[in-house]
């Protein structure tokens, strides 16, 4: 059902926070594990191949926060709001799978890092789980939650007006 304008609050966002703690842990592995003695041995395309896959890691992580933050702006009240919140839920989702996958495709070069890194994406996996179970969580809304919520607005006007 939705919430009513005067109703609204700032949430206090897990999902978000989750994702924040996650984002750090892995920019601080990343940054670890890639320093430059480890790299001496790697040819030119190596090298380029971990600079664009960072850069999409970095994309793909700005990606997330920017969907989970859309995602939660919006309280919907009709069906199309239901339905654009619940695509940036599953876009947020789509970019931890992402994520995923890269950061394992990543390392598989550079095997010192694979355990903290095979750590950071179960972390991710389960932002994903986190992701899931808050798209489930929403309830679409029906023609009973419509009619509800103008009864109760009908409701509010006629007891001020009298």
């Amino acid at each position: 059902m939705g919430v009513l304008k005067s109703k609204r609050k700032e949430s206090q966002l897990f999902v978000y926070d989750t994702y924040r703690k996650y984002a750090t842990e892995l920019l601080r592995t990343l940054s670890a594990c890639l320093s430059a003695e480890r790299f001496k041995n790697l040819n030119n395309f190596q090298l380029w191949f971990f600079d664009r896959e960072i850069f999409y890691l970095q994309g793909d992580l700005h990606n997330i926060a920017n969907e989970i933050l859309q995602a939660n702006s919006i309280y919907p009240t009709n069906e199309s709001e239901y339905k654009e919140r619940r695509n940036h839920q599953t876009s947020a989702i789509g970019y931890c799978h992402s994520i995923q996958n890269d950061i394992i495709s990543v390392f598989d070069l550079e095997s010192d890092c694979m355990k903290p890194i095979l750590h950071i994406a179960n972390d991710f996996n389960n932002l994903e789980g986190l992701l899931k179970k808050w798209r489930k969580a929403n309830k679409k809304v029906t023609v009973w939650n419509l009619v509800t919520l103008l009864i109760s607005a009908m409701w509010t006007t006629t007891v001020i007006l009298t």
